[in-house]
């Protein structure tokens, strides 16, 4: 009697094990749940404007701020951030920035340094301390490819919201597109290319922050973001500049008015943004 209750004792594990994994194998199959993965919260930063050395203008906000507020917007269609930290850029001192001339440090960040069809991303600042006195996305044409490319456009839009974070993301993509083909139409020569003391063709402006393109013959293309202030304004109107300033009541790029070639004296206009 004892031998068949053992008997029993052992079909009925067995039974048990075969309902256990038969059932474990369903629940393999269903589709698994990503509890790793959480709605990125948006960061947003309200950048100003402020006077680090004489005549040195610098936003509010430093290189670490820009990283992590752009990454949280890229994270809502990646899932993953775009920038790694600032110390793991390519960083290199600069005896005197693009409108400055105070030594800078430039922070530069690649996906890949090695391919050049790739955008690339300088951010720079004081040497002493990191708050941001320009930003350039650059694309090198010369290596164009369609993908590139709109990784470039991309780069730029999200720049913009970073600067802008109540701007949609329709109005941001229509204002970058505005801005990218002013500067494809208003070419500089090649003894013109991006450097110290360089003019944008272009500028627009909104709450102390500027955005312009840079396009020469023979250099990269450059999507740039600066703090601005009456004065600067004055001062790139004064050498030629075409001013855009943005109307934050109808933020609608595809609609804004003025000519696509600018014209050759400068001036100023209003655009919405």
């Amino acid at each position: 009697m004892k031998h068949l209750n053992g008997k029993w004792l052992l079909a009925a594990a067995v039974l048990l094990l075969l309902v256990l994994s038969l059932w474990g194998g369903e629940k393999m199959n269903e589709p698994a749940e990503d509890v790793f993965f959480q709605e990125p919260t948006l960061e947003t930063i309200l950048p100003s404007v402020q006077e680090y050395h004489r005549d040195d203008l610098v936003f509010s906000v430093t290189i670490d701020d820009f990283i992590r507020c752009f990454n949280s917007l890229y994270e809502q269609d990646h899932r993953t951030g775009f920038f790694p930290q600032s110390g793991q850029w390519d960083i290199s001192s600069r005896n005197r920035g693009i409108h400055t001339d105070y030594p800078v440090m430039a922070f530069r960040f690649s996906e890949d340094p090695g391919v050049f069809s790739l955008p690339t991303v300088t951010v720079y600042t004081p040497q002493e301390e990191h708050f941001i006195q320009e930003i350039t996305i650059n694309f090198d044409e010369h290596s164009y490819t369609e993908a590139g490319y709109q990784r470039y456009r991309l780069l730029c839009c999200l720049t913009i919201r970073v600067f802008f974070p109540e701007m949609s993301e329709e109005d941001a993509a229509d204002l970058c597109d505005r801005i990218i083909l002013l500067g494809n139409q208003n070419i500089f020569e090649s003894d013109a290319w991006f450097a110290q003391g360089a003019v944008p063709s272009a500028l627009f402006y909104q709450d102390g922050v500027g955005l312009y393109p840079y396009d020469a013959i023979g250099d990269w293309r450059h999507f740039c973001v600066i703090p601005v202030t009456e004065d600067r304004l004055r001062e790139f109107k004064e050498k030629g500049a075409a001013l855009y300033e943005m109307d934050k009541a109808d933020c609608t790029a595809a609609s804004a008015a003025g000519a696509d070639r600018l014209p050759a004296d400068g001036g100023e206009h209003r655009a919405p943004c």
